[in-house]
């Protein structure tokens, strides 16, 4: 190789690293960025919701049956935080939100409503089933109690067995 080609290669090579430079500079600045948009996020999150003149929107029957569902099943205030806001009117209903409490499983709500969604739209019904495979079981788990694998679980049981 002569000396003119190791001056080309050299300074394609050098003018490779200086753009991989720039990129990864561009993408720390852009990370960045976005961290700090979510920590913007996450402090909109804690604002306190106004309910002062939506007085007449709000529905007490909510805050009693929370209640009832506590006391029917000897439920302890400490152990349990909510936070449920009305979007549409802006109130907020909560209990104990500024406690930390570990988070268990907070998908199954929101998995839960999809698949009735799906029984509203006549995608599945609640006597559809599934099969329980090996990769799914847990020792300790609900399902596997009741189903060995191979078994065909209705959705009803497995919502049934979600939201509990």
């Amino acid at each position: 190789m002569d000396k003119k080609n190791k001056i080309i290669i050299i300074s394609l090579l050098s003018a490779l690293l200086i753009a991989l430079c720039v990129l990864v500079v561009e993408m720390k600045s852009t990370e960045k960025k976005a961290y700090q948009g979510l920590t913007e996020i996450e402090e909109d999150q804690n604002m306190e919701v106004e309910n002062d003149d939506n007085s007449q929107y709000i529905d007490m029957s909510l805050e009693k049956d929370i209640e009832a569902h506590f006391q029917e099943n000897g439920i302890d205030h400490e152990k349990v935080a909510y936070c449920i806001t009305d979007l549409e009117h802006n109130i907020k209903y909560s209990m104990n939100e500024k406690d930390e409490f570990i988070a268990a499983s907070i998908y199954k709500l929101p998995l839960a409503m999809l698949y009735y969604d799906k029984v509203n739209e006549g995608e599945y019904t609640l006597d559809s089933t599934f099969t329980y495979s090996g990769y799914m079981h847990e020792d300790a788990g609900v399902i596997s109690s009741d189903y060995g694998i191979g078994s065909q679980v209705p959705l009803s049981d497995l919502l049934n067995d979600l939201i509990m």
